[in-house]
């Protein structure tokens, strides 16, 4: 346990790391922030978090506090903690599969947030289950720190799943691109070479991207509305209707969008982008014209969403599509299902 001369000494250098991890945090949130600074600033937090380490080892003081990072748990959540000073807060996200590395929507059974305060390797606070998933209660916990790298519950109320935290860390996501290399459409050809992969037929600009708007018409299924929508089905055609040349079996709808919250994001530094996103802006100023759906027609910021039924990579040769999904799809399920009003439906 450290004595208050101990901490007075750090504190200069806990204040200065604070002072940058704020730094940091609202740069990230400017869309025309110089990418080359934010990563010199991180590369700053890093050597300070090692300084402040090393200091704290040097003088024999706990280094195990140092609690920002990630974790999981045997709850089978994925836990994002930051501590300030003696406070610490996490957020808990559910996973279905290990570290969530399969799954495009984390939380969905259950989300937790937690607020505490470090004392002589105890930490105690109240959490709370928010309504990302489908389980919510609130109560006390009281964790022991027993290393750098692991805590242990020591006493709880309200029957917090969770009993033991390991430090992890998660493997980057794989990139927008490489998903679109690989996912193929119904209508592929098994090759060699393979063809029909997304990325031949749509363009990646930005991941991610939010916009809001007003949906024009109701979603329509490019699907036979008798066939068996099984992936077998609509990759193979397994049962002779769900001709791949008439169906795709994207749900696709129209959407009036606000065009001034997509336009600071596709004012993103150059290196943030895939694409010229002045493409995206040429076909937002014309005026509609389509013919078939007069009811989009004569709209400028007028967006064609579609979302695409299975995203994975299995295609012709692999009728069962037993393979993980890539991209979420309408006909996934769980964690790798498109999400309505942030639930998958």
């Amino acid at each position: 346990m450290s004595s208050d001369s101990d901490n007075d000494q750090c504190q200069p250098l806990r204040q200065a790391l604070e002072e940058l991890e704020s730094s940091v945090g609202v740069l990230q949130g400017q869309p025309d922030a110089d990418p080359r600074e934010i990563r010199s600033l991180i590369s700053e937090v890093r050597r300070l978090r090692a300084e402040l380490a090393e200091f704290l080892r040097s003088d024999g003081l706990e280094t195990d506090r140092m609690l920002t990072g990630t974790c999981t748990a045997n709850d089978g959540a994925n836990y994002y903690l930051r501590q300030i000073g003696q406070t610490v807060w996490w957020a808990g996200l559910s996973t279905e599969s290990l570290r969530g590395e399969d799954d495009f929507q984390l939380g969905l059974s259950f989300t937790n947030v937690f607020r505490g305060t470090i004392q002589d390797n105890l930490l105690t606070g109240e959490w709370v289950y928010v309504p990302r998933g489908v389980i919510l209660q609130s109560d006390t916990l009281k964790l022991r720190i027993e290393g750098p790298s692991q805590m242990r519950r020591e006493d709880e109320t309200g029957n917090f799943g969770g009993s033991l935290w390991t430090r992890t860390n998660f493997s980057p996501p794989l990139d927008l691109r490489a998903r679109f290399d690989c996912v193929l459409r119904n209508d592929s050809f098994p090759g060699p070479p393979v063809t029909g992969t997304l990325r031949e037929h749509l363009k990646a600009y930005k991941d991610p991207v939010v916009v809001t708007g007003n949906v024009l018409i109701d979603l329509v299924a490019n699907c036979p509305p008798r066939a068996s929508r099984r992936y077998a089905n609509f990759m193979c055609n397994e049962d002779d209707d769900f001709d791949p040349d008439r169906f795709d079996g994207d749900l696709f709808f129209f959407l009036l969008i606000e065009r001034e919250g997509l336009e600071t994001q596709l004012n993103s530094p150059a290196d943030a982008l895939f694409n010229d996103p002045n493409h995206i802006r040429r076909k937002l100023d014309r005026i509609n014209s389509r013919g078939e759906i007069p009811e989009v027609r004569g709209f400028r910021n007028l967006v064609h969403p579609e979302i695409i039924m299975y995203g994975r990579s299995a295609g012709k040769t692999n009728c069962a599509g037993n393979v993980i999904p890539l991209l979420p799809g309408w006909m996934e399920s769980g964690a790798n299902k498109c999400a309505v009003q942030c639930v998958p439906d």
